[in-house]
C-alpha cells in the first residue's frame, strides 16, 4: 500500500466516496500545444529519456499556471488533456485534468479525473505531494462538482474528506463552508469561511464569490455587522470587485434604506447588464423611481430611457439623452456609467474620435476602470495604431490582472492570431 493511500484511509476517507456521477474521459486524438507536438507522431514519445521528458513535465505545469493566471481557460483545457495523455501515471496531471474540466463545465468528467487522483497506483514522480494537498484538492474539486449538480448531500461528503485529508488546505474549508450556506447551517458556514481566511486570507485561493457567501451567511444569522466587515475586508484585497462592492452596497441599503448606496449599486449593475446580479438591480432601479422627489430618481429615469433607445435600435435617440445627462453632471465625478454608455453608442455609430474622448472621460472619473482601457486598446488597434494599444493593454493588466474584459480581449486575439497563422499563403 503507497503512502498516498496509508493517508486517505488515516483520514477515514474511501475512493468511492460521494464519486456516483461520473463521465469516460474523452480521449485525445490530434496534438496541438507546441509544447507536446513534436512527440505527436507514433512511437516518438515512448523514446523519450527521463530528463527531457521532465523538461517537458516543468514546462508544461508552468505553462497551466501561466494560462490559468491569464484565464485563459479554452487553452487551458487543452493543454491539461495533452499532458494527462503524455503523463497519465502522473497524479498531478489527473489533478490538473479535473480542474480544468471542472473550469470548462465537464463535471461529470471531472469528477472522474479527480477519482484518478485519488487513485493509489498513481505516482508522484515529477510532482511530489506537498502534504496530502493532492487528495485535498481532488476531494475539493469532487466537491465543487457535486455542488453545480446541486447534489448538496454528495458535496459536503466530499468536502468533509478534503478537510479530512489536509485541515490546513484554505479551499477545502472554502467549499465546506459554500456546501453549509446552501444547507441552511449557517453558524458552521461562517465557522468554515474563518478557518479558510486564517490560512490564507488573500487571493488567489479566496475569491470573491467565497467572500460574498460567507456574508451572505453572516446576515442569514442576523449579523448584518458581521457580514459589512467581510465585505469591506474582501473590497481591501480585491478593491476592483464588482461582485463585493454590489452586496455591500445592497446590504447598506437594505440596513438603512440608504439612497446613495442604491443609486451607486445600481449604477455598478448597469456597466454590466450579462451579470447575474441584473434581475435584482431592475428591482433596485424601481426603488428609487417610487422616491419622486429624488433628483438621482429623475435621472435614473432619463437615463434608463435612453437604454431602451438603445435596445430597440434607436441609438442617435440614446445618445442624445445621454450626452443632455452627462453636461447635467459634469461636475459629479461619482459615476462612470453615463459616459461609458455614450462612448460605446458613439462608438456603435462610427463616430470613433468622439468615442475616444468620451472613454478618456471615464478614465478621469476612474483612473483604474480596466474596461474602458481595453476598449481603447480596440480602437486603437482598428485604427492601425498597435503600438498605443498595447499601451492600453499594459496599463489594463497593471490595474487588474483578473479583469473580465482584459481575459475576454486576449483570448479573442489570441484566436485571431492563431487562425490567421494557420490560414495557406497566397499563390
Amino acid at each position: 500500500m503507497s503512502r498516498f493511500h496509508s493517508m486517505c484511509l488515516a483520514a477515514g476517507l474511501t475512493l468511492a466516496a460521494g464519486c456516483e456521477v461520473t463521465e469516460p474521459l474523452a480521449p485525445v486524438t490530434v496534438v496541438q500545444t507546441e509544447i507536446f507536438r513534436p512527440y505527436a507522431e507514433p512511437g516518438a514519445w515512448e523514446g523519450v529519456d527521463e530528463a527531457t521528458r521532465r523538461e517537458v513535465w516543468e514546462r508544461a505545469a508552468g505553462e497551466f499556471v501561466s494560462l490559468r493566471a491569464r484565464r485563459d481557460f479554452r487553452a487551458l483545457h487543452r493543454l491539461a488533456r495533452e499532458t494527462h495523455r503524455f503523463f497519465p501515471d502522473e497524479r498531478a496531471a489527473w489533478l490538473n485534468l479535473s480542474t480544468a474540466l471542472l473550469i470548462n463545465g465537464e463535471l461529470g468528467r471531472a469528477i472522474t479525473a479527480a477519482q484518478g487522483a485519488l487513485d493509489p497506483s498513481r505516482e508522484e514522480v515529477l510532482a511530489p505531494d506537498p502534504g496530502t494537498q493532492f487528495a485535498a484538492a481532488a476531494w475539493s474539486n469532487i466537491a465543487t462538482a457535486h455542488l453545480d449538480l446541486n447534489a448538496l448531500p454528495e458535496a459536503l461528503e466530499a468536502a468533509d474528506a478534503a478537510v479530512a485529508a489536509n485541515p490546513g488546505f484554505a479551499r477545502a474549508h472554502l467549499r465546506r463552508g459554500e456546501v453549509l450556506h446552501l444547507l441552511g447551517r449557517n453558524p458552521e458556514a461562517v465557522e468554515s469561511f474563518a478557518r479558510a481566511l486564517a490560512l490564507d486570507p488573500q487571493p488567489p485561493e479566496i475569491v470573491s464569490s467565497d467572500i460574498v457567501t460567507c456574508a451572505l451567511a453572516q446576515r442569514a444569522m442576523g449579523d448584518d455587522a458581521a457580514a459589512e466587515s467581510t465585505l469591506r475586508d474582501g473590497i481591501a484585497s480585491m478593491p476592483h470587485d464588482f461582485g463585493l462592492r454590489y452586496h455591500l452596497a445592497l446590504l447598506e441599503h437594505d440596513r438603512r434604506s440608504d439612497l446613495a448606496a442604491l443609486f451607486d449599486a445600481q449604477h455598478e449593475i448597469l456597466l454590466r447588464a450579462d451579470s447575474p446580479y441584473y434581475d435584482r438591480a431592475a428591482a433596485l432601479c424601481e426603488q428609487i423611481f417610487l422616491q419622486s422627489d429624488s433628483p438621482d430618481a429623475e435621472m435614473l429615469r432619463r437615463i434608463n430611457e435612453a437604454r431602451s433607445y438603445t435596445v430597440t435600435g434607436s441609438g442617435e435617440r440614446a445618445l442624445t439623452l445621454f450626452q443632455e445627462v452627462l453636461a447635467e453632471q459634469s461636475s459629479d465625478e461619482r459615476s462612470i456609467f453615463v459616459p461609458l454608455m455614450a462612448a460605446r453608442l458613439q462608438r456603435g455609430l462610427g463616430r470613433v474620435a468622439d468615442a475616444e474622448a468620451t472613454y478618456r472621460l471615464v478614465l478621469e472619473r476612474d483612473p483604474l476602470f480596466t474596461p474602458a482601457m481595453v476598449e481603447l486598446a480596440e480602437l486603437a488597434g482598428e485604427a492601425g495604431r498597435p503600438e498605443e494599444a498595447e499601451q492600453w493593454i499594459d496599463a489594463a493588466r497593471a490595474c487588474d490582472p483578473f479583469s473580465w474584459k482584459l481575459a475576454e480581449y486576449l483570448t479573442v486575439r489570441q484566436t485571431r492570431a492563431a487562425s490567421a497563422s494557420a490560414e495557406p499563403a497566397g499563390p
